[in-house]
């Protein structure tokens, strides 16, 4: 979990040496709490290092939480294959975005294995609660490839 104050912040990287595997935890894989800026690409978040293997975390894979504060500007995923995230296998919501502002998600690979040719699940996909201010920003249907899942759910 990062805490409130830690800005900027970086997981993973574009290259598999800075990837990291997030998986098998007992409650969420990453957990952003009243965080600005950060960036959160090229991981396997619920899977194996193949990409390939469900090993999920109980319960979301990431989750961007603002309630008691504010939490704007983070990246899930990038523009390019070598940001993407792998986010699938997960026990509740491969993302959930609770109460956040200009939050993008884009190029990841959600409910699926890292070749985006099987199903991997999550619960949901994206579920997005509250959204403030700013809008969300979630990515073309060819952007993000998304598996075996009930989808996106706003819920305001």
């Amino acid at each position: 979990m990062i805490l409130s104050g830690a800005h900027e912040t970086v997981i993973g990287g574009s290259t598999p040496a800075t990837r990291n595997v997030i998986s098998a935890n007992g409650f969420i894989g990453v957990d952003l709490d009243r965080t600005n800026d950060s960036v959160i690409k090229g991981n396997y978040v619920g899977t194996d290092k193949s990409g390939t293997k469900d090993l999920g975390n109980v319960n979301s894979g990431i989750r961007i939480d603002a309630v008691f504060g504010l939490a704007a500007g983070t990246t899930v995923g990038g523009d390019t294959a070598a940001s993407r995230n792998v986010i699938s296998g997960n026990g509740s919501d491969g993302i959930t975005l609770d109460s956040t502002q200009g939050t993008r998600v884009v190029g990841n690979r959600i409910g699926t294995t890292a070749s985006g040719t099987e199903d991997l699940g999550n619960d949901d996909g994206v579920f997005i609660s509250a959204p403030q201010g700013r809008p969300l920003y979630c990515a073309r249907a060819h952007k993000d490839v998304l598996g075996r899942m009930r989808g996106f759910l706003p819920e305001y």
